[in-house]
C-alpha cells in the first residue's frame, strides 16, 4: 500500500482507520506507516490547501516546472 489519503472532520475516525494499515502494512522490514496531520498536504506531486474554511486549493506548479524542465519545452 502507498500514498493513501483519509480526511474526516472526526480526528478520532482517522485514529481508528490508521490501525488498519499499521496493522496489515506497518512492518519493520517494510516500514512504518507516516501519518501527516494539517491543513496542508505534499500528496502524489500535489500540495493539497485546506487552510480556507470550505475550500480546496490545489497546486501542481512545482510539479509542471519540472516536467517541462526535463522535458525541455519553453512556452510560446
Amino acid at each position: 500500500m502507498d500514498d493513501v489519503k483519509s480526511s474526516h472532520q472526526d480526528k478520532e475516525v482517522n485514529d481508528i482507520f490508521l490501525k488498519w494499515p499499521e496493522r496489515t502494512y506497518g512492518e519493520d522490514e517494510i516500514g512504518k506507516v507516516k501519518v501527516v496531520r494539517g491543513l496542508k498536504h505534499d500528496y502524489l506531486a500535489m500540495i493539497l490547501d485546506f487552510t480556507a474554511n470550505g475550500r480546496l486549493r490545489l497546486n501542481m506548479v512545482e510539479y509542471t516546472t519540472h516536467i517541462i524542465e526535463i522535458f525541455h519545452m519553453t512556452w510560446g
